[in-house]
């Protein structure tokens, strides 16, 4: 087996430091880090990707094109001081300003819970007097 000695890495990949915590990688323990996922080139389409149902949903855009126009929210577990307790951190960010306009950690997960948070969200960011709608999105409890 040859050995090759680079002056330079090879193209795509720079040197890092052996042992740099928080990274992954097949080649982080070996002072080389691999390419950030944004560079990386992107795979081919599987076939079973492509034989898969056409989905009839029809895809929804919203424009944050102001602040209180859409929210985002999201319920994340979080461990708790013994083991196998957990609380919820309920939080509502605005899009646009990416402002947290509502957090509360509760004991459990419910839906009363949820709709008390963004009412009094909804109160403290004084969206009573606005005639704009506003757009309360959610990932459906996706990862």
């Amino acid at each position: 087996m040859q050995s090759a000695v680079l002056s330079q890495p090879p193209a795509g990949v720079h040197r890092g430091r052996p042992g740099r915590p928080g990274r992954s990688g097949a080649l982080s323990g070996f002072g080389v880090d691999v390419l950030p996922r944004a560079a990386r080139p992107r795979p081919a389409p599987s076939s079973w990707a492509q034989e898969g149902p056409e989905s009839t949903r029809l895809p929804t855009t919203h424009a944050a094109d102001a602040p209180n126009r859409l929210w985002s929210w999201d319920i994340s577990w979080l461990p708790g001081p013994a083991c196998g307790a957990w609380s919820y951190l309920y939080l509502i960010v605005d899009v646009f300003s990416r402002k947290i306009v509502g957090h509360e950690v509760y004991e459990a997960e419910t839906g009363a819970l949820a709709s008390e948070l963004t009412e009094k969200a909804y109160w403290s960011e004084h969206l009573a007097s606005k005639d704009k709608p506003l757009i309360l999105h959610s990932d459906n409890g996706g990862p």
